[in-house]
């Protein structure tokens, strides 16, 4: 996964529970958002603020 520290990145869940879907931004195109990074296991992550 190409991320670089301090830029944030956007998350979802996967359907199964076992993951997050990563985006860079929120940007929609033809009503998908359109800058997917991939998917990973939960455990390569560490949630550090997940209350908006």
């Amino acid at each position: 996964m190409h991320i670089k520290k301090e830029k944030e990145y956007y998350g979802f869940e996967t359907t199964d529970g076992r993951g997050y879907n990563i985006f860079s931004d929120m940007k929609v195109d033809m009503g998908v958002l359109s800058n997917w990074i991939g998917s990973y296991p939960k455990a390569y992550f560490e949630l550090i603020d997940d209350k908006i």
